[in-house]
């Protein structure tokens, strides 16, 4: 028995992918990142390879993966041998999925006649800890400036925008993350702001909604696109 996955096919992702947003250890970092643990089970009635790979939505970053060997940005995991028939014992493969950075990530699984592919919000584990306090301005009015910062630059208009997340990250990691920067705050190393992940047609990109401090205006918001 396992607890619910995502994914589909022959393959499903149990851990901390689960949840709308993946929450990292500030004190855990390795090489290529921050660590979120993972186990992949695989179908026994699938026998083949499994390629894995993922990315940062706004840098291009990659993912890696880290199994009993050397991290990989493309690991193959390996259903049941042909031939071994379907016992009803699902292959099991522990790892860590490696984040270089607070973000909005694509993680995906790829086989011989398909795929899957999801999009995961991704920041550290003191900005989105339970009981923590807001950001000083509502989901609702920050998702609106959010839209409205992204539909009226007159060199880039955009149709059908559909927001694909919001979280709560401190502003310096949103600022890292999604490349852009809002004015100085008076403590933006613990301060929560809104970073919102949108996409129409033509791209995607991530919004920063801070509440503006004296002298600008009641909100602050922030856009990166890419093509």
């Amino acid at each position: 028995m396992f607890a619910d996955g995502i994914g589909g096919g022959p393959v499903y992702a149990v851990g901390l992918m689960d949840f709308a947003t993946v929450s990292l250890e500030n004190d855990r970092a390795v090489a290529q990142g921050w660590p979120a643990k993972e186990l992949w089970v695989i179908n026994p009635r699938y026998h083949g390879p499994i390629t894995l790979s993922g990315r940062n939505l706004v840098t291009g970053a990659p993912v890696w993966f880290s199994f009993s060997g050397p991290a990989s940005t493309h690991p193959k995991l390996n259903g049941s041998p042909p031939g071994t028939g379907t016992s009803g014992i699902w292959t099991q493969d522990p790892s860590y999925v490696v984040f270089p950075q607070a973000g909005c990530y694509t993680v995906s699984a790829r086989w011989s006649t398909g795929s899957w592919q999801v999009t995961k919000a991704v920041g550290y584990g003191p900005a989105v800890a339970p009981g923590a306090p807001g950001p000083e301005v509502s989901l609702a009015e920050a998702r609106q400036s959010a839209l409205t910062m992204s539909t009226d630059d007159p060199n880039q208009p955009r149709h059908r925008l559909n927001v694909l997340s919001a979280t709560e990250e401190t502003l310096a990691e949103a600022d890292a993350s999604v490349g852009v920067e809002l004015p100085v705050r008076t403590n933006p190393t613990s301060e929560l702001v809104w970073k919102f992940w949108l996409k129409d047609r033509r791209g995607e990109g991530s919004c920063i909604v801070a509440p503006g401090t004296l002298g600008t205006p009641r909100l602050q918001t922030a856009c990166s696109w890419v093509f």
